[in-house]
């Protein structure tokens, strides 16, 4: 029975070692900087992550410039959509 729950509290403790991954790698994900020409400015993105976020911004440049500009002027930004 001790090693049935051993086997069991590595099972656990890899499972909440695999969740850390996910969120550290969702952490950095978050804080990364992408310009509208796709060029990653700060922070790390996955080739994939990266791809999704080019692919948006080509889709969405004028409401993200038109966005930008609100920004700087202290104005509330406009709902972007995400990819279909």
């Amino acid at each position: 029975m001790h090693e049935a729950k051993t086997g069991y509290r590595r099972h656990e403790r890899a499972q909440e070692v695999d969740s850390a991954v996910r969120l550290a790698r969702a952490s950095i994900a978050t804080r990364s900087s992408v310009a509208v020409d796709g060029t990653v400015l700060a922070g790390n993105l996955e080739p994939r992550a990266l791809q999704f976020v080019r692919e948006w911004a080509g889709l969405h440049r004028q409401e993200i410039l038109a966005n930008w500009d609100r920004a700087r002027k202290s104005e509330p930004l406009l709902d972007i959509p995400p990819l279909p």
